[in-house]
């Protein structure tokens, strides 16, 4: 069930079979846009890492309006955001969260002059320097929270400044395939495992150091961490240090080293947008039954929790008396 459900579902409320309880889903970005750092095109790895500077993925980021993505899909309830720890973590900051979220195009279609992007054949699109055509595949498989919905408007936000982005929605298997393969140019995944339960153990959004069907930014060099340099390809000195903040939250022992690397590691993704966050904190439906009592009606639902779990489902019971 989606966020966007919600509606139609609380209209079968009065048949009285059923309550829709709306929690919170804990994933700080609904969608988290990742571009492919190690996509085999030199052209399009050195816009998003050489001389780009980060301005690329800034410029991107900046053509996104949150505002009125929020108010389309979530209502108005869910909450703009970049990638970082979720605000209930000791090591959440609002400047983290907040990290070029403004929707400002007229600063984005800057920054890709400054790049020498130019819609030189005038059909609204830019090119490459060297007037090859710039055009971006975007694989995605639709799961879990409203991505389809979300990348149709970022296409036509991107599309407003020269961006073509080509969506292709793809099944399970293939995702987990092309990702794990470095297939993808650009794709997504809902951003969880952010609150201090499991971000501590698993950061993945914020350095190279395991692949996987969700994560597809950066596999040559994970691999190259995996295996300490027999497969992949060596990342270069920023990503090392990367992962070797990475390492140091990991194994830290004390509250003050695991602050250190965990600061360390948000505040490097504020700045360099390794993933491009949208909207998250959103509403999610729960839907119950009117026989099944003890499940409390506000919640957080997310991986990180287990969903359902830190709700004692064990201590739920069904009503057999025909009351409520």
């Amino acid at each position: 069930l989606k966020t966007q459900d919600i509606p139609l579902l609380k209209l079968g409320e009065v048949k009285g079979v059923n309550k829709v309880h709306v929690w919170t889903r804990l994933h700080i970005s609904d969608v988290s846009i990742q571009p492919n750092y190690n996509f085999d095109d030199p052209k399009y790895r050195e816009l998003l890492w050489g001389t780009g500077e980060r301005r690329f993925i800034r410029a991107l980021s900046h053509a996104i309006n949150r505002p009125q993505m929020n108010d389309v899909i979530y209502f108005g309830r869910g909450k703009p955001s970049q990638v970082t720890a979720h605000p209930t973590s000791q090591w959440h900051e609002e400047r983290f969260q907040l990290a070029h979220t403004r929707y400002d195009p007229d600063y984005a279609n800057a920054m890709l002059d400054e790049l020498g992007l130019e819609d030189i054949d005038g059909d609204g699109l830019r090119e490459y320097p060297d007037g090859s055509k710039l055009t971006i595949t975007f694989e995605y498989l639709d799961f879990e929270t409203p991505k389809t919905m979300t990348m149709e408007l970022v296409r036509e936000y991107w599309r407003e400044v020269g961006i073509d982005l080509r969506l292709k929605s793809v099944e399970r298997r293939l995702q987990s395939e092309r990702a794990q393969a470095n297939k993808m140019q650009m794709t997504l995944w809902h951003a969880d495992k952010v609150t201090d339960l499991l971000f501590p153990l698993v950061p993945d959004w914020f350095y190279p150091h395991r692949t996987g069907w969700d994560i597809a930014m950066w596999n040559h060099w994970a691999r190259y961490y995996q295996t300490d340099g027999r497969l992949g390809e060596e990342p270069p000195p920023q990503v090392k240090q990367l992962q070797a903040w990475g390492d140091d939250l990991r194994q830290a022992v004390t509250d003050e080293s695991r602050t250190k690397a965990a600061k360390s590691l948000l505040n490097a993704a504020a700045e360099n947008l390794w993933t491009i966050g949208t909207v998250g904190q959103a509403p999610h439906p729960v839907v119950v039954s009117n026989r099944l009592k003890n499940v409390t009606p506000t919640g957080i639902w997310g991986w990180d929790n287990r969903w359902t779990l830190s709700y004692h489902p064990a201590t739920w019971y069904f009503d057999e008396s025909g009351g409520e």
